[in-house]
């Protein structure tokens, strides 16, 4: 059966972030548009046309991340650049792992 790039556009997938500082019960996912992560995006991270918080700024489309009143924070520079260095790591791990799964050197094969 064909499928239309506008079906490949509206896709958005979760992924949840395995971070350790997070307190127990706490949890992190972000929600991101795979068709974004395409040929084109990846020519402008490698030849530094983009920055990383600009390409997670553009990747991501939600998250559950919250302020201290519980508003969730929105998903722009300003506040990726608030984010620890190892979350940020995670984040973009987790979602290469979700568009690229198998290459991942710790995935158990059978």
């Amino acid at each position: 059966m064909p499928v239309s790039l506008s079906a490949l556009r509206a896709k958005v997938r979760s992924v949840p972030i395995p971070f350790e500082d997070l307190t127990e019960g706490e949890s992190l996912t972000v929600s991101y548009h795979p068709h974004l992560f395409n040929g084109a995006f990846l020519t402008r991270l490698s030849s530094d046309q983009i920055s990383t918080h600009q390409a997670l700024s553009e990747l991501l489309c939600d998250w559950d991340l919250q302020d201290e009143s519980g508003n969730t924070l929105p998903i722009c520079v300003e506040t990726l650049d608030m984010l620890p260095h190892a979350l940020l790591l995670l984040i973009w791990e987790s979602i290469k792992e979700d568009v690229f799964p198998g290459n991942s050197e710790n995935r158990e094969t059978d």
